[in-house]
This record gives C-alpha cells, sequence and structure tokens, in this order.
C-alpha cells in the first residue's frame, strides 16, 4: 500500500494548472511495487515525461512542491560540454520508491551527442563490452552524488538499500546517462537485492525519451538480458536525430522501442531528418501517453 500512496502523491504535482497548464480529469490508482515497466499504466508514464520535461524547465518549483509533500529531494551537478557546472538532475524518494531524473537538452546550443563518442570499457556497469566514452565520464562525474543520498536516505528511514525500486528516467542525452546510471545501479550488489539480474525482481526500470545509443553491439545485447525488455521502455520520435546519434560506431539501443509519428508540425530541414523541436521534451509530453496505451 506505501507504493500506491506514493505514486498517487507523484501524480498529484503534475495535476497543478499554474506549472503545467492542464488539469487531468482524474488518477489511477498505481502500485508500482516490482512491476515490470511494460505494465505501468498510462497515467504513470505520462506523470514520469512530464518529471523528465519539468526538470528541464522548472526543477526549483518541483524541489518545492515534492518536500511539501514529505518527500526526500536533492539535486546532483555535472559539467555540460563547455565545462560549466549545472544541474544535471534530480532524486525524488518516498517510501521504497526511488526516482532519478536526468536533465536533458531543449535548444540547439545544449546538444552535441557526438562529444567523446569514442568507446571506453563498460566493466563499470558490471559487464564486457563498450560503453559511449562522454556519457560514461558524464555518468561517472555524478555516481557519487547518486548513490550516496540514496544510502543516506534509506539508512535514515531505516530501510535496507536493497530492498528500494528505482524509476530511472531521461529525456535526450539526460536519458543516456540515465540508460548507463540504471545499469550501474544494477550492478551495485549495496543498492539491488540480485545484482545483474534484473528480471528476477524487476527493481530498476528505465524510462528515456528520445535518447541516443550508448553501448557498442555486444554489450547492448547483454544489457537487454540483465535489465529485462520489459523493464526498459525507449519512446522515439520518427525523425529525432537525436535519438539516431552516435552516428559513428556500431552503438545500439538495448529495451523495448516505443515508436512514435513524427508531429505534423515538424519541418524538414536540408540535411535530411527533422528540425530539432520535435526533439524537445514538451514535444515527448503531448505524445507519449497515448503511444504508451497504444502499443501496451
Amino acid at each position: 500500500m506505501k507504493f500506491i500512496s506514493t505514486v498517487l502523491i507523484f501524480i498529484s504535482f503534475f495535476f497543478i494548472p499554474p506549472l503545467y497548464g492542464e488539469t487531468l480529469s482524474n488518477t489511477t490508482n498505481i502500485d508500482v511495487g516490482f512491476l515490470s515497466a511494460r505494465n505501468l499504466d498510462r497515467e504513470a508514464v505520462r506523470q514520469f515525461v512530464k518529471l523528465a520535461n519539468g526538470i528541464n524547465t522548472q526543477r526549483q518549483i518541483i524541489a518545492t512542491l515534492y518536500k511539501t509533500r514529505g518527500f526526500f529531494v536533492r539535486f546532483f551537478k555535472g559539467k555540460n560540454f563547455k565545462g560549466k557546472t549545472q544541474d544535471a538532475g534530480i532524486i525524488l524518494a518516498k517510501d521504497n520508491l526511488v526516482f532519478i531524473v536526468f536533465r536533458g537538452e531543449e535548444s540547439e546550443k545544449d546538444m552535441r551527442p557526438d562529444i567523446d563518442s569514442l568507446n571506453t570499457n563498460a566493466l563499470r556497469l558490471g559487464m564486457p563490452g563498450k560503453a559511449h566514452k562522454g556519457f560514461m565520464s558524464a555518468l561517472l562525474s555524478v555516481w557519487q552524488q547518486i548513490k550516496s543520498p540514496i544510502v543516506s536516505y534509506a539508512n535514515s528511514h531505516l530501510i535496507n538499500p536493497k530492498n528500494l525500486e528505482y524509476i530511472v528516467i531521461g529525456h535526450g542525452v539526460g536519458g543516456a546517462v540515465a540508460s548507463l546510471a540504471a545499469l550501474r545501479i544494477n550492478d551495485d550488489s549495496s543498492l539491488v537485492m540480485y545484482p545483474r539480474n534484473n528480471i528476477r525482481k524487476n527493481q530498476v526500470k528505465l524510462i528515456t525519451f528520445g535518447a541516443p545509443s550508448v553501448l557498442v553491439g555486444n554489450a547492448a545485447r547483454l544489457a537487454r538480458s540483465i535489465m529485462g525488455a520489459r523493464n526498459v521502455l525507449r519512446f522515439v520520435f520518427e525523425g529525432d536525430v537525436i535519438a539516431e546519434t552516435p552516428s559513428k560506431g556500431n552503438f545500439s539501443h538495448f529495451g523495448t522501442l516505443v515508436k512514435m509519428k513524427r508531429p505534423s508540425v515538424a519541418k524538414k530541414i536540408k540535411k535530411g531528418g527533422y528540425a530539432l523541436d520535435i526533439h524537445k521534451s514538451s514535444a515527448y509530453v503531448r505524445a507519449v501517453p497515448s503511444a504508451f496505451a497504444s502499443k501496451f
């Protein structure tokens, strides 16, 4: 029952008209406890994509709202490709449920997904193979800022961290780092009950929107078997050029793809592909719920 109340509180924040300009008609009782990501219902997924959008544009509002409802809230910081320190994401926790949301990008100046697209060893994820060097570096730069607060939260609430459930969310390049973070969590014996065997308990879920690929060849196939395809949802617009990067190397995605038709307002650009406005998290907010309902 704690899972139900936690997620209902989570959902209620996004029914506030000043924040997102809409009031949804009703809520659904959602018990996310150890379900696969596919078994989440449409309302839960709607809130997750809104959170991915909100972390880009309304971070302080989100933090204030969650604190007033008894959530543990902690930002973590990282450096963008220009070397500037900025908020990289947020941790939200209540009862046994932990949300880790990675910040994406909303403008062309923020988008540089091919940076450091050379391969690096994936052993830090608990698996052989190669991973995207730039996104791996981004994860490692914030990892202790993620793990330490989670362990402290669990200890202060007399919870064994191994009994926590993790929903890792990200848009764009934030989704790429979130993908590696989900694997890193799943490899950590102090955070999960069955390391590298997520399908046994569905303890780690990954939901991304327009995320680039992060693993090379066999590593992606291994990640799929470790995480379980049902626990990884990838929402992607047709023609989202960011989701199709890196353009070099044998990089592959993993998880269940939910592909969506590009919006009718999308404009073709000369170099092929479509304008970057269809990559924005706000575009995904509008399309993801119905796409999820149609597929599952």
